[in-house]
């Protein structure tokens, strides 16, 4: 090793600026986290950390009410195995539903979109119910349904950019919806990797979106920026149902 061309090409290097430290927090975010939901992109809760959201983690499972939050992020997790002590918990899911129905913002992906339905199905067959504010009942297969990365492109403005935006993430998991949920609108299409036919997808209620697609913010910068200011004002920036 050439040790005296390394600290060379050391020395030539240009210091890198570092990103400026976040402000104090503009909002207060509401983070599902227990044993039922705690899938979540560590930059995820980086970027919206940085864009002014102080994460408050509750429990959908032990929390009988949400803590004083602006907007609720309900991530992935396994609430199939669950479902007993989630729909036992009605002062939990009573809270959401009427976040939910008062317009505030919320974004729940995969484990949090089964939790938004009407009911859950257990790894036995057994229905439980659920927040209730998504009109469709989420079933469990034997085998792993959906795998792989997606694209997304938002067809309006609203929680988390504005319409024409990309982002990307990954789908992984052994639920389906019983059907797709009548007169519910649908935030953007995913577009096929094969070429087909894009496909409706994250579904709107009220200011909640709730989606089967984790979506990593680096595929897009000021994804995190527009939830936060959804959150800030009170307002998903969605046509109300």
């Amino acid at each position: 090793i050439d040790l005296d061309a390394c600290l060379a090409l050391a020395r030539s290097a240009v210091a890198a600026e570092a990103p400026p430290a976040p402000g104090p927090p503009r909002i207060r975010l509401g983070v599902a986290l227990d044993e039922a939901f705690q899938f979540y992109y560590p930059e995820a809760l980086e970027a919206l950390g940085a864009a002014g959201a102080e994460i408050v983690p509750w429990s959908p499972l032990e929390d009988r009410r949400l803590p004083e939050v602006d907007g609720v992020y309900i991530g992935g997790g396994y609430p199939e195995l669950h479902t007993a002590r989630l729909a036992g918990n009605e002062a939990a899911r009573a809270a959401v539903r009427a976040f939910v129905l008062e317009g505030r913002p919320v974004y729940a992906e995969c484990g949090g979109l089964m939790y938004l339905a009407e009911s859950l199905e257990d790894p036995e067959g057994g229905r439980h119910p659920m927040v209730g504010v998504l009109p469709v009942r989420v079933r469990m297969t034997p085998r792993r349904l959906t795998l792989g990365y997606r694209e997304v492109r938002l067809e309006a403005a609203g929680l988390i950019g504005p319409a024409g935006a990309v982002l990307r993430g990954h789908e992984f998991h052994a639920s389906y919806l019983e059907a797709a949920p009548v007169g519910v609108p649908c935030a953007y299409r995913v577009l096929d990797p094969t070429g087909g036919e894009p496909w409706p997808e994250g579904y709107r209620v009220r200011g909640t979106l709730a989606t089967y697609v984790h979506l990593h913010p680096s595929s897009r910068p000021g994804t995190a920026d527009a939830f936060v200011a959804a959150c800030a004002t009170g307002r998903a920036g969605l046509a109300l149902r």
